[in-house]
């Protein structure tokens, strides 16, 4: 591959985990005679800020940039709230069922529900969905303003990219957020 005149400036985009392997080839870049001919961009913000710190001479070399995402749709805001679950764990869910009357809670499953599941069915605000099938939990995903990442165990048919890129607010537990890089970090 040919490369581009000197004239030009390269741009790199970091978009693996940096580990220590990456850091020679990172120096050997920052000390190439044409290193201020490019501009590395990093969209992980703790990669960034490792990196700007262990090359910080070059900072001007360094910037952080986000992606840039196709939504499904406009955020919606209304009171239904998406879950989807593999077990019956889903930490809390009685207290935050009960501690908001006003919202809406569908929860769904890809297989038939435990007995302690079902027995969400005594409150009014909970809509159960097992044995969910591609249509029904897109439409739940199209309705929801809210998707809680409160299951316990894996996640499910990758839903939190799908929560993130439908627009839903989504919230977990630490000990529960499958993809933390889809949510704040307060």
């Amino acid at each position: 591959m040919k490369s581009l005149p000197s004239e030009y400036k390269k741009i790199i985009v970091l978009q693996e985990q940096f580990e220590n392997r990456l850091l020679n080839e990172l120096e050997t870049l920052f000390n190439n005679s044409n290193a201020k001919n490019f501009s590395l961009l990093i969209p992980n913000d703790d990669d960034y800020k490792k990196i700007a710190n262990i090359f910080s001479s070059k900072k001007n070399n360094i910037l952080k940039f986000g992606y840039s995402y196709s939504f499904n749709k406009f955020p919606d805001l209304n009171n239904e709230v998406f879950i989807l679950t593999a077990s019956e764990h889903i930490m809390n869910i009685e207290y935050i069922v009960s501690s908001c009357p006003n919202m809406m809670f569908n929860i769904a499953a890809l297989s038939e529900m435990s007995d302690k599941l079902l027995a969400l069915q005594k409150y009014k605000n909970v809509s159960l969905y097992p044995v969910a099938n591609q249509k029904d939990l897109k439409k739940l995903m199209e309705k929801s303003a809210v998707y809680l990442d409160i299951n316990s165990g894996a996640e499910v048919i990758n839903v939190v990219e799908s929560a993130f890129l439908n627009n839903l607010l989504i919230f977990g537990f630490q000990n529960t957020i499958h993809k933390p890089e889809y949510t704040s970090k307060n």
